[in-house]
């Protein structure tokens, strides 16, 4: 049948959209708000802190947090240490900062470049320009001639793996031949772990690194130094060294000290790790520390030993040394001593300081090895581990291990040390404390490095070298090792050695004498006839390595304490040449030119130095003693004002400004000044002295002669301290005491006449003093 001509066409059904498509766009309008939330609550944060962070570089807010900075220096392209590297880490008051760098951003040819990480062991506190590094560069140029050897100490005081990664993944860009790692003293105490006053709890690996970038912006920057403020009054103002972690004991069970460990490893594996993508073969050493002469810090005693019975056998031990046979020996006081030793640690088996006891015990009885695991048991359970212990060791050794496929050498620098100490126990004949080794063991680390260093070597350098190291002697020439720096670096330890946690070891005493006993000997040969000989001697080492600046640095010291000022400035000028981006040059030189009595030349150097680190406090203490030798009382009191504004917690300001006050006729301000220097640091002898001298003249020869006797004990080289002392004893009518003082002091100065004066009256007269 035909359809109507007039009809419409019959259309299709239509076509039914599939359920997916339906559920699809209700899912989309149901994402869509969600998602826009999402982008917005990004977003807008992001434009906000990214608006805050372009103002404040914009303002120039903030400062660089490379290791490294870029520098022109003789037109050419150096890299240069960056001295607020540490504000990342520390709070910006009492951060450290790198020693002196400069390298060529490019190696030069014929060049061996090392990089040298770590913290202050690498370093070589307390003189880095006489520590590790120049060691290696001095013993690696003399057995391969021919060969520029460069060692770059990529170290700093304080720091821990956690920031020694970062500095190896900045300086894997400038053509290092080898890495050098010798680092782990500061894992339980430097930054973020585990428990300081620097840091926090045990956190989070990733955390850490979380927070270390974000300290790189200006925002992170601002919002720390917003804290600090904060924070400022409970926040030490100066550096206090590991004082600052005497409150931070962690025990040997404690469970962080297993995350410190795994963090060590990560951190350590992932410098084996980018030495390999950097195609730098990496050596990794373990830790040699101070174990024959150095107690624990902390001792973590638990419960089930009575006082009675730790006191009984502290007697035994103290006695020991004297209770002696009929023939003077004295094995049996001794062996009494280790057994009251070993009933403690029968009961409580982690006591620190009694395996430490023990440790001595059996030393005295002949058993080294006995004691060597005494010593180690007391450095491994140390409630303040200021030093790597074994586990940490351990996790060296299984990361060379780990590593033998990847280019990776290893030194066992604790057996290396341990071999060439005496007993085969590693202590204080190659040790200044308890991890910062001396001259000859600086030497002995740099010598067993040196070994590991040589397989690494070109085949063409390693044709041109000698069979054998240069030994010790040579070495220290060409260092420009004399007496005189020796002694400068025991000072500094004897200081150190006053000052907590110093202090709360229980050979405290025997540490003291045995540095006291160094210098000692050493003072006889601080002579003016043996200055032109030793003299000599930096002028050959200058000669031979003239760029290096740590030999200037060395001879400009030496030259100072040996009384060549004039030569000693135009030292320290050769330096600025070297390294004109470092403070320390010429504030050095306005040091000695206030000595000089050039005032206006020195306040000049040191307001270079001030503009160069504008941080540097000591220059407003030193601005302030020029203004008083010129009598400008005010100008003196306001350097000295904003000296103490920034460290308030350092006593030395309160006695510079004792002096100003008593050269104004102030005594009581000034004697007030005295006793707040003593207050806030009771181990400043120089503070008692001279108040023991104000009191003195005052006539109050009882409340002097303790002031006197105190600086005595703690500095029992100053022979005016002891005669004064010995005078105010008399004033008391003590002539026992006095006259027992006054031959001390003649057999320290023989031609003490004011001593052989009173003396010779002392013994005379049994009434009392001789008149004046």
């Amino acid at each position: 049948m035909k359809a109507n001509e007039g009809s419409r066409p019959i259309s299709p059904p239509p076509r039914e959209r599939p359920v997916w498509a339906s559920r699809s766009k209700r899912g989309w309008d149901l994402w869509r708000p969600r998602l826009l939330r999402l982008l917005l609550a990004i977003l807008v944060p992001t434009l906000f802190f990214g608006a805050i962070e372009l103002a404040l570089r914009i303002s120039g807010y903030g400062y660089p947090t490379s290791f490294l900075l870029p520098a022109q220096i003789d037109g050419r392209d150096m890299r240069v240490d960056n001295p607020r590297f540490g504000w990342r880490f520390f709070p910006s008051r009492i951060a450290r900062s790198p020693v002196a760098t400069a390298f060529t951003a490019k190696k030069d040819p014929g060049m061996y470049r090392i990089f040298l990480f770590g913290e202050s062991a690498a370093l070589g506190d307390p003189r880095p320009s006489l520590g590790l590094a120049p060691h290696l560069e001095v013993l690696l140029e003399d057995r391969f001639p021919g060969t520029r050897f460069e060692v770059i100490p990529a170290a700093m005081t304080a720091i821990n793996s956690h920031v020694m990664r970062e500095i190896v993944d900045e300086v894997s860009r400038y053509d290092g031949d080898l890495w050098i790692v010798y680092a782990g003293n500061n894992e339980y105490s430097g930054p973020f772990f585990p428990k300081t006053s620097l840091g926090g709890g045990a956190v989070h690996q990733e955390l850490v690194r979380w927070l270390m970038r974000a300290r790189k912006t200006r925002l992170g920057q601002w919002l720390t130094a917003l804290q600090e403020r904060m924070q400022s009054r409970s926040r030490p103002t100066e550096w206090a060294g590991l004082k600052a972690f005497r409150d931070s004991e962690l025990p040997p069970s404690d469970p962080r000290r297993v995350v410190v460990q795994e963090a060590f490893r990560r951190n350590l594996d992932e410098v084996v790790r980018t030495g390999g993508r950097a195609g730098i073969p990496v050596i990794v050493s373990t830790m040699a520390t101070n174990l024959r002469d150095c107690a624990p810090f902390g001792s973590w005693r638990g419960g089930g030993i009575s006082q009675e019975d730790v006191a009984r056998a502290l007697a035994a031990f103290r006695a020991a040394p004297t209770n002696s046979g009929p023939n003077g020996d004295t094995s049996s006081g001794w062996r009494a001593a280790a057994e009251g030793c070993r009933s403690i640690l029968d009961v409580d088996p982690r006591d620190a300081e009694t395996h430490f006891r023990l440790g001595v015990c059996e030393l005295s009885l002949g058993n080294a090895s006995g004691a060597r695991t005494e010593f180690l048991m007391a450095r491994d359970l140390d409630a303040l581990p200021f030093r790597a212990d074994s586990a940490l060791n351990l996790v060296v050794t299984a990361v060379a291990e780990d590593g033998k496929g990847r280019r990776v050498g290893f030194v066992d620098a604790q057996k290396a040390i341990a071999e060439v100490s005496d007993f085969r126990i590693e202590g204080g004949d190659l040790f200044y404390e308890h991890v910062h080794l001396n001259p000859e063991g600086n030497y002995q680390l740099a010598v067993a490095l040196a070994d590991a260093v040589v397989p690494w070597l070109p085949k063409e350098i390693v044709a041109k070298g000698r069979s054998a190291w240069s030994d010790a002697a040579s070495t220290g020439e060409q260092l420009g090792l004399s007496d005189w720096n020796r002694y400068a670096m025991l000072e500094d330890i004897a200081r150190r050695l006053n000052e907590m946690p110093y202090t709360r070891q229980f050979n405290h005493a025997a540490q003291r004498r045995r540095i006291a006993e160094q210098m000692a000997k050493l003072r006889p040969r601080l002579h003016p006839r043996e200055v032109a000989d030793a003299r000599e001697q930096f002028e050959a080492a200058v000669k031979r390595r003239p760029d290096r600046a740590w030999i200037h640095q060395n001879f400009a010291e030496f030259l100072e304490m040996a009384g060549d000022t004039e030569a000693a400035l135009a030292e320290w000028t050769t330096l600025a040449r070297l390294i004109p981006h470092h403070y320390l040059p010429p504030y050095q030189s306005g040091r000695i030119l206030a000595r000089l009595k050039r005032f206006d030349d020195a306040s000049e150097r040191l307001e270079v130095a001030l503009r160069i680190r504008p941080d540097l406090d000591e220059a407003h203490l030193d601005l302030g003693q020029i203004f008083a030798a010129q009598k400008k009382w005010a100008e003196a009191l306001g350097e000295y004002a904003v000296f103490q504004n920034r460290r308030p917690d350092d006593p030395r300001v309160q006695v510079r400004k004792a002096d100003v006050l008593a050269a104004q006729g102030r005594r009581p301000e000034a004697i007030q000044c005295l006793r707040n220097a003593i207050a806030l640091r009771p181990t400043y002898w120089e503070p008692r002295y001279l108040l023991g001298v104000e009191l003195g003249f005052d006539g109050k020869f009882a409340e002097a002669e303790p002031e006197f006797g105190e600086v005595v004990r703690l500095n029992p080289e100053h022979t005016l301290a002891r005669f004064n002392w010995a005078v105010a004893l008399a004033k008391q009518a003590r002539y026992a005491e006095a006259i027992r003082e006054f031959e001390e002091v003649l057999r320290r100065n023989p031609g003490n006449g004011q001593a052989r004066q009173y003396l010779d009256a002392l013994k005379a007269s049994a009434a009392g003093p001789p008149a004046k």
